[in-house]
């Protein structure tokens, strides 16, 4: 149960887990491409609960999180994602595991990162993807970065306030995603 409670109680079924492979399984067998979001060191259950609700929005098929030091899909992050954790599992897996099952499936991994060599709007989000997106603090691993095919930047303006948000730079990302697919 949660802090703020509106009056109301409820009960409700754990939400059911789900691994990579059976996700990406249920995908090939509904001959769909993949769209994956990888979130790498995400602390803040705050800001897994906005990106799940933009991940819905978005038409994302799963949000991976690393098995340590990933944000717990708890009350509070299930609340701020009004409803995105019943529709967008969250998986929590090793990400050296989830880079060889990406690999070997052929879906590319694209990361965002401060010092991307690429616009995001100059990269291809079509097809078969998972995107990568760094921790509050920290941005993408090392070795998350040398398993990504490109590193994407998102230009910013500021010379005091040099990054965004990790929920919003998501946000963009994913919806640049869906505005190219809707363009094909």
């Amino acid at each position: 149960m949660t802090a703020v409670h509106n009056g109301i109680i409820g009960f409700a079924e754990a939400l059911p887990k789900q691994t990579l492979t059976e996700v990406l399984d249920r995908l090939d067998k509904e001959q769909r491409e993949p769209f994956l979001l990888i979130l790498d060191q995400v602390q803040y259950e705050q800001n897994l609960g906005a990106v799940l609700r933009s991940a819905a929005c978005a038409g994302v098929d799963a949000i991976v999180v690393p098995t340590r030091r990933g944000a717990p899909l708890s009350a509070t992050a299930q609340r701020i994602a009004m409803g995105a954790a019943e529709q967008v599992p969250v998986v929590r897996e090793s990400m050296t595991s989830v880079l060889a099952q990406l690999r070997r499936r052929a879906i590319r991994v694209l990361a965002a990162e401060a010092s991307g060599n690429r616009p995001y709007f100059e990269a291809n989000l079509c097809g078969a993807i998972a995107l990568v997106m760094g921790g509050e603090d920290r941005g993408v691993s090392a070795k998350l970065k040398e398993g990504c095919e490109e590193l994407l930047s998102i230009p910013i303006q500021g010379e005091v306030v040099t990054s965004l948000n990790v929920s919003v730079a998501t946000g963009i990302l994913l919806f640049e995603r869906l505005r190219q697919q809707t363009m094909k």
